[in-house]
């Protein structure tokens, strides 16, 4: 059986995650590896790509640092550099260094992306069969240790050139007196008996010599080099670090070069519409007559297979070639100079009614009166290349998961919509929407899941909306819903309260149905807002505002929003680097017994000093760890470190039996906590029945099948498991039945108004009463005063921690404290 073709492997190196999107859907049928820096890259390689395509500019350096890695280590791998406008001289520079391609990086480049590669391949693939060919160079140097240097170079990376040197001009013209094998020439610039430009000449004077000359220089030649240029050398090389690798490519390339145009000049004398014939057989050649009459006299073979017409067909009806353009484009046929001297591209069609985008390249024919008598030209199919453009402006302008406007498209519409709406004294709104626990659904169900959930979200989304508003797609789990209005503000909130009200129906899917919230930020302009760039930020900054104020809500902007945005990004920016630098530390609350007050264990609590703000409160970072994805490094920390202080104070002596340490939703749903348990036990060497891990309520019961098994595997451990700020979530008595669970805590906002308020009271007596019912123990947070103490006493409660004993504190002062309560 033939096996199918291995698609190529192609690392892709870009820092820009829009051009990095473009290109990966440029990339169609290719196996691909992405890579954002020039680290990244390095890594990469081990990955063994068959082709590499590199952005000149890399956060951590270019892509020719990693053009000179790729050549010194010898890797075989085409390599192609992409650019800028602005930056071809750079990318001329790398391929003189061994780079097989450049691309200025716009639309008709990746349109072409896939044939650019092919190109760059074949190119290599020749470089590599020249390296079988020796290459015979003349090299006039004067200097020894650049000799040495030149042939210990060749030596290594291109043995298959060989160099003879001369020290002089007059060596020179005696070498090739005495040998015809020479392939180039290659002259420093300052020789002792007369310069390289004066030896040129020479040469250029002598009968029959024919071969192409290089010259090196040093910088601050730029005149001479451009006076060489002019006399005909080749090419040159400045003399730089590492300019020895651009050496064996430009030989190779000038000698191929001079190779190529003596065959131009053969085939120059060849008759000009043949040779167009011969060379261009996959496309369609034609010659149509204007005088005495009308007619095509040749179209070639090729005519049928893409317009389904042929030849004969042609010769017999002089219009048909008018007839298969398309009705819209057949203004463009005027036989003037602009005609000719451009390719003209318009759409025909096919026999069958399809259409096929062609481009066209012309020749007038002239009589020797002057008169315009025919044309010859050749036609070329570029549909793949129209369609190819097309689907890049559409990606460029749209998501293509969804269908609906991206972000680009959305400032488009606004920046389009301002004018009109400020001249009609109207207003502006943008409704940003967030799903609420998206992510959370897409990595614990996975992104097809996601995806499925973005689609039926959207779907949705639009039968909702009304004709003259628009809904786009910024990026993410994020819509825009963009509304006019007369300035009533009431508008926007009525129409975010249905927005809410229409999600609040579950999603049906193959795992069951899906019961998500949506978050809403609203922003009008001109009243919040003075251009799109400020009415897409602050309807942001009101989107946070509205995931921090519980979710499934709205908010209007208001200028502290901003503020307070630009802080969460601030703690988000520093939460990244804190973890680097070593700034997050815990610290440790006594567990307390209420019959004897004696402390038997600690929680562990998350600390954070930044060496600019100070002392940053947990309530301000984690939640912008938890949504962030941060809160999984800084629970594996705190758990790492809380086993290892734990360990240190039991080794002292101490008599404590628990360590308490919260896991959070995030860790418990998507991270194998487990596996994160039993490493930092080993780690550590703490035994299992000293740790206690607290769990919300909440995070069980969003998949309560799944929590059950998590946490029967962490009592297998022999972990002890207890429910943190029990009474403030949602659960179900019959899913802690199920639960292996051994302790509640009450959460302290039951405590705080004990022995003052009735309903706290009640509320915490129900807590324990139920716990008792359920066999486990209860501990109360937040325990301030005495008199707390003594009713939690009175009504059974196990454990109590708050400012009543201590408030967190240090290892080392939790263990004074319990030294001192054993005296």
């Amino acid at each position: 059986m033939i096996q199918a073709m291995k698609p190529l492997k192609v690392l892709f190196v870009e820092d820009d995650p829009f051009d990095a999107e473009l290109i990966q859907n440029s990339l169609v049928g290719f196996e691909t590896v992405y890579a954002s820096s020039l680290l990244e890259a390095r890594q990469q390689l081990s990955a063994s790509p068959d082709i590499v395509l590199c952005d000149l500019h890399l956060p951590d350096g270019t892509g020719l640092d990693l053009l000179v890695d790729i050549r010194q280590r010898g890797l075989p791998l085409p390599f192609i550099l992409m650019t800028g406008a602005g930056d071809q001289r750079v990318a001329i520079s790398a391929i003189r260094s061994g780079a097989d391609d450049y691309l200025i990086k716009n639309a008709e480049s990746l349109a072409l992306l896939p044939q650019s590669m092919s190109n760059a391949l074949k190119r290599f693939r020749r470089s590599k069969d020249r390296i079988n060919r020796p290459l015979h160079v003349l090299y006039a140097e004067p200097n020894l240790y650049d000799i040495d240097l030149t042939r210990e170079h060749l030596k290594q990376h291109a043995p298959y050139i060989t160099i003879d040197v001369v020290r002089e001009g007059r060596d020179v013209l005696k070498a090739l007196d005495s040998s015809n094998s020479y392939d180039v020439l290659l002259f420093d610039f300052m020789l002792p008996d007369e310069n390289a430009l004066i030896l040129t000449q020479e040469l250029q004077r002598r009968p029959g010599f024919d071969l192409p000359i290089v010259f090196v220089t040093g910088h601050g030649n730029e005149e001479i080099v451009a006076e060489a240029m002019r006399l005909g050398i080749a090419d040159y090389i400045v003399k730089h670090p590492g300019y020895l690798f651009e050496l064996p490519p430009t030989l190779e390339n000038v000698t191929g070069l001079h190779r190529l145009q003596r065959e131009r000049s053969a085939l120059a004398a060849s008759e000009k519409r043949f040779r167009l014939l011969a060379e261009n057989a996959r496309d369609i050649v034609y010659r149509i007559e204007l005088l005495p009459r009308r007619a095509f006299t040749y179209v070639s073979p090729s005519v049928t297979r893409l317009t389904g017409y042929t030849p004969e067909e042609h010769y017999a009806d002089a219009d048909l070639g008018d007839k298969i353009i398309h009705p819209e484009d057949r203004s463009k046929i005027v036989l003037d100079d602009a005609f000719f001297s451009k390719p003209v591209v318009m759409r025909w069609i096919r026999k069958d009614g399809s259409t096929l985008w062609t481009e066209q390249e012309n020749v007038p024919v002239y009589d020797e009166s002057g008169n315009l008598i025919a044309l010859e030209g050749i036609a070329r199919d570029i549909t793949e290349r129209k369609e190819s453009e097309e689907r890049l402006d559409f990606l460029a302008h749209y998501d293509p998961l969804t269908r609906l406007p991206n972000r680009w498209s959305l400032i488009e519409q606004i920046e389009r919509r301002m004018k009109s709406v400020r001249d009609r004294g109207r207003q502006l709104t943008l409704l940003l929407l967030d799903l609420d626990r998206f992510k959370m659904i897409n990595e614990s169900l996975g992104h097809r899941s996601g995806d499925l959930l973005l689609q039926s979200a959207s779907e949705r989304l639009q039968r909702s909306i009304a004709a003259d508003e628009v809904l786009a797609r910024p990026g993410g789990d994020e819509f825009g819903i963009l509304i006019e209005s007369d300035n009533d503000p009431m508008t926007a909130e009525h129409r975010a309260f249905s927005i809410i009200d229409l999600m609040q129906t579950p999603f049906a899917f193959d795992q069951g149905l899906l019961y998500i919230g949506v978050s809403i930020g609203i922003c009008s302009y001109p009243d919040a807002a003075a251009n799109a760039d400020e009415l897409m930020r602050n309807a942001e900054a009101a989107l946070y505002r509205a995931k921090d104020q519980g979710r499934n809500t709205y908010r209007l902007y208001t200028e502290d929003m901003t503020r307070k945005a630009l802080d969460r990004l601030e703690i988000e920016t520093l939460l990244r680097e804190a973890l680097a630098n070593g700034e997050l530390y815990l610290e440790y609350q006594p567990l307390v017994s209420v019959h004897s007050n004696a402390i038997f264990g600690a929680e562990a609590l998350m600390r954070w000093k930044n060496p600019q703000r100070g002392v940053i409160r947990p309530d301000e970072f984690i939640p912008v760890a938890e949504e962030s994805g941060m809160i999984t490094r800084i629970g594996d920390f705190a758990l790492l470190e809380a086993c290892r202080s734990m360990k240190r104070l039991l080794d002292e002596g101490l008599p404590l039996r628990t360590i308490a340490v919260n896991i959070s939703p995030r860790q418990f749903l998507l991270q194998d906590v487990v596996a994160s348990v039993k490493k930092s036990l080993a780690t550590t060497g703490l035994r299992p029945e000293f740790l206690e891990l607290e769990i919300t309520e909440s995070a069980l019961m969003q998949d309560p099948d799944q929590s059950l098994q998590t946490l029967l595997a962490l009592r297998d451990l022999g972990i002890r498991l207890a429910i943190d700020d029990f009474g403030t979530g949602y659960s179900s008595l019959a899913h802690l039945k199920r639960f292996p669970l051994h302790k509640l805590k009450i959460d302290r906002s039951f405590i705080r108004d004990i022995p003052h308020d009735l309903d706290s009271e009640k509320i915490a007596t129900t807590i324990v009463a139920m716990a008792r019912g359920l066999e486990l123990k209860v501990l109360a947070e937040g325990v301030e005063t005495e008199d707390q103490r003594k009713f939690l006493e009175e009504h059974s409660c196990d454990f109590y921690q708050g400012y009543l004993c201590s408030p967190a504190v240090s290892a080392e002062t939790l263990a004074d404290l319990v030294k001192k309560q054993k005296r």
